[in-house]
């Protein structure tokens, strides 16, 4: 059986349509940093997939899923917003972001 995080309000709505119970537990939170970012990789994948058949509704909804993700990991891991926006600036501003479509060829070692 594959385990996957899931939203806090998943089981209920799953109970309610069904009529049973999933089948879930609550992961300790030592297991938490990893559980979300396999549900980064997993809500990336999606979007991916979404951006691929250009569906702007999928789009959004993808992009809103790693959203939630991301910003679950970043208080899980005791950082702030604010903590992080400084560090994207800075390396924004040292090397870029990616508005110029810049892709380079690295060779394969």
């Amino acid at each position: 059986m594959t385990e996957k995080l899931v939203r806090d309000k998943i089981p209920q709505i799953i109970k309610d349509e069904t009529g049973s119970a999933p089948d879930f537990r609550v992961a300790p939170i030592s297991e938490l940093p990893g559980l979300l970012i396999n549900k980064i990789i997993e809500e990336a994948n999606e979007l991916a997939e979404a951006v691929e058949n250009g569906n702007a509704r999928d789009i959004d909804k993808e992009l809103a899923d790693v959203k939630t993700a991301y910003d679950s990991l970043m208080l899980t891991l005791g950082r702030k917003p604010e903590q992080i926006e400084e560090v994207q600036s800075k390396r924004d501003s040292e090397r870029g972001t990616f508005t110029r479509r810049i892709v380079m060829n690295f060779p394969k070692s």
